[in-house]
């Protein structure tokens, strides 16, 4: 007779991604959620009353950064961050470390010098 199959362990099952990831993920859920009920809100209030919240689009700012924050740390650790693989990918593997040194060191320079 076989053996019976265990089933897989729940972190297994769905995907390969760790747990911080899905932090990240639900992050993001609950600052568009919140970005939508606050726009969402002042529409309403603009509608029926020609007033609207003072504090709406200062929230909403601050929530998009952190949006931007949030999702663009969970597309690098997926390694789906917008970038242009024209010159990487056609290359050998040392290359491609040469590249991503060189986009690393100037995304490092550039905001180094943004803050000056």
């Amino acid at each position: 007779m076989s053996e019976p199959t265990s089933s897989p362990a729940p972190e297994a099952a769905g995907s390969d991604e760790p747990r911080s990831l899905r932090i990240e993920d639900w992050l993001t859920v609950i600052i568009m959620a919140l970005l939508a009920l606050i726009t969402f809100g002042n529409v309403l209030v603009r509608y029926f009353t020609d007033a609207s919240f003072a504090w709406t689009e200062e929230i909403s700012i601050f929530l998009m950064i952190l949006l931007a924050m949030v999702a663009g740390s969970a597309a690098v650790a997926r390694d789906q961050h917008i970038r242009i693989e024209f010159l990487t990918s056609r290359g050998t593997a040392a290359r491609k470390r040469a590249l991503a040194r060189l986009g690393s060191a100037s995304v490092a320079l550039l905001l180094d010098c943004w803050w000056c």
